[in-house]
């Protein structure tokens, strides 16, 4: 079946170009979280203040014009699919009529442009979240914070890193299996279908870490309330008459 974008017109690969620029910026996206909690953290530090629009830029910038090398790769598609076919074992039938879109036959030039863009973005991640923990764990060089901002911002952060490690996981696996495929020229029609579906419940996995990690989202969808260990108080406002004096 084919999908709305093939429905209105929409060429296979403009479409796998937008897929691969929505994973990256839901990579950049996720770095910017990290981020995020660095500024709050280091807020009075003029240098990062300057430094940080041209900085988000630069890294919103990456997320397309990286791909820039595999565009330039892209081989004309009816003789890259004629060479793939005759080349894979054991192709099914329905390959040879199918809509199949193939960015390279230079794998080399795609894997490493891709491990560099993993390299640079989540290497930015690593370093926040280690200057982050260390901040959060010693105050050293970040705001000075009170007991109660430390826990919350320590629990946030717990959070934002199963947040982010959980999905990933769902497309570490298929990455490294499509990467390892390709190299040694082994094709396994059933462990391309699991790979195929693991990396497709990325979406769902992600919503399900949400709900899980994150306890006003499972209060309001799961209807997972905890019972309180204390009662708010409420203050009461007495309502005085005005007496009329005659």
């Amino acid at each position: 079946m084919n999908g709305i974008f093939t429905r209105i017109g929409i060429p296979s690969t403009i479409q796998l170009l937008i897929l691969v620029t929505s994973i990256d910026y839901v990579s950049v996206s996720t770095l910017m979280i990290f981020e995020n909690r660095f500024y709050l953290l280091n807020s009075k530090k003029k240098w990062w203040k300057r430094i940080r629009p041209f900085w988000m830029i630069v890294n919103f910038l990456l997320a397309p014009l990286h791909q820039i090398p595999n565009i330039l790769e892209f081989p004309d598609q009816k003789y890259a699919r004629e060479l793939v076919i005759n080349n894979l074992p054991c192709v099914p039938e329905f390959l040879y009529t199918a809509d199949l879109v193939l960015p390279s036959l230079n794998s080399p030039t795609i894997v490493i442009n891709s491990i560099l863009f993993v390299s640079i973005i989540f290497g930015q991640l690593a370093i926040f979240a280690n200057i982050i923990i260390a901040q959060l764990y010693t105050n050293f060089g970040a705001n000075t914070l009170s007991k109660t901002t430390r826990h919350l911002q320590k629990r946030l952060l717990k959070t934002l890193v199963l947040q982010t490690g959980i999905p990933v996981v769902s497309l570490v696996f298929p990455g490294i299996y499509a990467f390892f495929s390709i190299y040694t020229g082994h094709f396994d029609m059933g462990l391309n279908n699991l790979v195929a579906t693991v990396a497709s419940l990325h979406g769902l996995v992600s919503t399900l870490s949400i709900i899980l990690i994150h306890q006003p989202y499972r209060d309001t969808v799961l209807f997972w309330r905890k019972n309180k260990k204390s009662e708010s108080k409420r203050w009461s406002i007495p309502v005085g008459s005005n007496l009329t004096n005659h």
